[in-house]
C-alpha cells in the first residue's frame, strides 16, 4: 500500500467509495523522527488510483489516522497529534477525487481537555459527520461533535460518557443513525 518504506507504517484504517474503491490511510514515519499521516486510493479492481498523498506535514507526531467516506462521496482523514503539551484531534476532507477541500482542522474544543485519542469518525445521513474520541484523563471521558459537510462544527463537544476505570486507551465508536440519532459507544 504504501511507498514510502522508511521506518514504521503502522494504524491503517480503510473504508468504501461510492463507485467500489477505497481509500486507506495510515500513519508511518516520513523522515527520522517524523511521523505524519497518508492515505492511498484504489478503484474497484485494487488496482491504485493515484499517488500515495501525505495529508500532514509538522513537526509534531501524527497518529491513529481514521478514514471514513461520507454520503456526499468525499471523504474525512483523521488523526491525534501529540506534543509535549497535549494532544487533540485533527481532520481533513478530501472530495472523492482525493482533492482537498480545505485545510485540516481541529475536531475537539481547544483547551477543554489537553490530551485526546482514540478518535472516531462516522457518516450523517445529512452529508455531515460525527466525531468521538476519548479524554486522557482520570475517568477517561468520552466526547463527541457534530460538523457540517464542510468541517464547520455544528456546535461545541459534548460530554457522552465516562468509564469507572482510567481506561483511556480503549477506543471509541460513533455510529450515524438512521432518523438522525447518533450512537457513541
Amino acid at each position: 500500500v504504501n511507498s514510502t518504506n522508511f521506518g514504521d507504517q503502522e494504524d491503517p484504517s480503510i473504508a468504501t467509495l461510492p463507485d467500489g474503491g477505497w481509500v486507506i490511510g495510515w500513519s508511518g514515519t516520513f523522515l527520522p523522527n517524523t511521523r505524519e499521516v497518508f492515505f492511498q486510493r484504489y478503484n474497484a479492481d485494487g488496482t491504485p488510483n493515484g499517488n500515495q498523498t501525505m495529508v500532514t506535514n509538522s513537526t509534531d507526531t501524527e497518529l491513529g489516522a481514521k478514514v471514513a467516506v461520507l454520503n456526499t462521496g468525499d471523504f474525512v482523514v483523521s488523526w491525534h497529534e501529540g506534543t509535549i503539551s497535549g494532544a487533540e484531534i485533527e481532520a481533513r476532507i478530501y472530495d472523492g477525487n482525493g482533492v482537498p477541500r480545505g485545510g485540516s482542522f481541529v475536531i475537539n474544543d481547544p483547551g477543554a481537555n489537553p490530551f485526546q485519542t482514540k478518535q472516531h469518525i462516522a457518516p450523517l445521513a445529512d452529508g455531515g459527520f460525527a466525531a468521538s474520541w476519548v479524554g486522557q484523563t482520570t475517568n477517561a471521558p468520552t466526547f463527541y461533535r457534530l460538523f457540517d459537510e464542510d468541517g464547520t462544527p455544528r456546535g461545541p463537544q459534548a460530554l457522552a460518557g465516562v468509564s469507572p476505570a482510567y481506561t483511556f486507551n480503549e477506543p471509541t465508536a460513533v455510529l450515524g443513525l438512521a432518523g438522525g440519532g447518533l450512537g457513541v459507544f
